[in-house]
């Protein structure tokens, strides 16, 4: 997903991202945080297992061209 916010291909002709792209990094930053709420949580901890690792959000901001 990086590759996609860093490729120049993947913005329009006034240098935007693309909506698909922002909305692919949003789910992810959803899944991301969820599952890593979730196995932090004492209670339910447990039938999540850590599959993100070190894994984290992507500040897709960062990639906004300017």
């Amino acid at each position: 997903m990086t590759y996609k916010l860093e490729n120049e291909a993947c913005r329009d002709q006034f240098g935007l991202l693309n909506k698909e792209i922002i909305d692919e990094v949003q789910r992810w930053n959803v899944k991301v945080t969820y599952y890593k709420a979730m196995e932090d949580n004492f209670w339910v901890g447990i039938y999540y297992p850590d599959v993100y690792g070190d894994l984290g959000t992507i500040d897709y901001e960062m990639y906004d061209g300017n």
